[in-house]
């Protein structure tokens, strides 16, 4: 692409601890490389301020929550998240309202004082769909998150004011080509206006290192802690495992959920060593010095955090989501080894009847790559390249082109 672009990236949650906001990040950092101007609308409470912005201050407009004029904490783009926050489907009418209004404020402010070429919206959702109708003369494109398409499906009462904005999006991007179908089935948008341009991993963070030898074999979990996340059925597949092995856990979990499967993790003693919130770089430092990366999520966009165990070198045992099998679909087979998911209670854990096997199927395979850690640490893999977030920028343009060229 030629010349320098104003890009507004628009987020509706913090601008870290997701990976959403990781994902928005990334883009700033590539885009900023590449010789573009960056500006970002987000979020934040008044309880929990950013830590690491990742613009300055000059360059955001941030609307605060649990403050006198939204008295309420970030509602989440996923029912369970790593901080404190609202439901979306809690919210009340005028909730829903103040939310709006708070948004439509910063996002005028925002474009007043930017002038962007293009905004760059993140989820299909409340906060997308205002930015399209509120700016129709300024090309505005989205990406997909996975975890907007669930509260499409789960909150009919808002499914109109979102498809009503993002039908008049100029682009929307998808994370996998399954998701781009599924997108096409939600949003009434021409199918040749959602183009994949996937996620990716920063290779300066992740990269293979000198992996202790075993035993013990030592696993590592990065993210929420959480039962849609699999922990609850890993622990209790884990305990059945009778060869040397130790679980490594990054990330926090919140609420009554979070707070019982933080306890299943310390059931498991001397075997288990929570570190909680830790940057990017301390998540590198520990999958080095790990031999297995373990992803029983029951629902995922494009995980990320999978791509940054591949580039740390560990094996994979992971649920056969469809973005698991984008990133895995050009792998050796020896490196990962995948279970079924499970049907599931409105994607946050599985029905009572399909627990046993898939507490099995973790067994399983985690059994498998366990045996096969004696074969040593993994070379990252070429077939990965196209996820390192240069590769995504480039793909991100394309769109940017596209939808500037229709002006």
């Amino acid at each position: 692409m030629t010349g320098r672009l104003r890009i507004l990236q628009v987020l509706s949650q913090r601008p870290e601890s997701t990976g959403s906001g990781l994902y928005v990040r990334s883009l700033i950092e590539e885009g900023t490389k590449a010789g573009h101007h960056m500006y970002l609308v987000a979020a934040e409470s008044l309880n929990h301020r950013l830590t690491d912005p990742p613009v300055p201050k000059s360059k955001s407009t941030i609307v605060e929550f649990g403050s006198d004029r939204i008295p309420f904490e970030i509602p989440g783009m996923s029912d369970v998240m790593p901080y404190s926050h609202t439901r979306f489907r809690d919210l009340t009418d005028e909730q829903l309202t103040a939310y709006r209004q708070a948004f439509s404020d910063a996002l005028i402010k925002s474009v007043d004082l930017f002038k962007p070429h293009i905004i760059h919206c993140h989820h299909l959702w409340i906060l997308t769909s205002l930015t399209a109708k509120t700016f129709p003369s300024i090309p505005v494109v989205a990406t997909c998150h996975g975890s907007d398409l669930r509260q499409i499906r789960s909150l009919p009462r808002l499914r109109p004011y979102v498809s009503e904005g993002c039908s008049s999006l100029d682009g929307i991007m998808a994370l996998t080509d399954a998701q781009r179908r599924e997108i096409s089935s939600l949003i009434p948008l021409d199918l040749d206006k959602i183009t994949v341009t996937g996620g990716g991993y920063r290779k300066d963070l992740f990269f293979p290192g000198d992996t202790p030898p075993p035993p013990p074999i030592r696993i590592v979990c990065a993210g929420k802690i959480s039962s849609a996340k699999g922990i609850p059925w890993l622990v209790e597949a884990l305990k059945t495992i009778n060869l040397p092995w130790e679980l490594h856990v990054a990330g926090s979990g919140e609420g009554e959920d979070g707070a019982k499967c933080t306890e299943l993790l310390r059931s498991l003693g001397s075997n288990v060593v929570l570190y909680g919130n830790i940057t990017p770089a301390k998540v590198g430092e520990i999958m080095r010095t790990c031999h297995l990366f373990a992803l029983p999520s029951l629902h995922e966009g494009l995980p990320l955090v999978l791509l940054e165990a591949l580039a740390s070198g560990c094996r994979v045992v992971a649920t056969e989501l469809p973005g698991v099998k984008e990133v895995i679909k050009n792998l050796n087979r020896d490196y990962w080894s995948t279970v079924a998911v499970p049907m599931t209670e409105n994607g946050e854990r599985p029905l009572k009847r399909e627990e046993p096997s898939f507490k099995e199927g973790l067994r399983k395979s985690l059994i498998e790559q366990m045996e096969r850690v004696s074969e040593g640490n993994l070379p990252v893999d070429l077939s990965i390249s196209e996820f390192e977030w240069s590769s995504v920028f480039k793909r991100t343009e394309k769109a940017y082109e596209q939808a500037l060229s229709e002006i």
